[in-house]
């Protein structure tokens, strides 16, 4: 599972280094793919 396994290997040890760090995660799940979507 890249969606979770990548995020979690990333955010993990930045949460160590880091304690106050933000993590956002964007993702594309769901996007159109077909370029042709209604909302802009």
């Amino acid at each position: 599972m890249i969606t979770l396994e990548y995020p979690m290997a990333l955010a993990n040890p930045l949460i160590t280094i880091a304690p106050n760090a933000s993590f956002c995660l964007l993702s594309g799940q769901g996007a159109d793919r077909t370029e042709k979507s209604k909302i802009v």
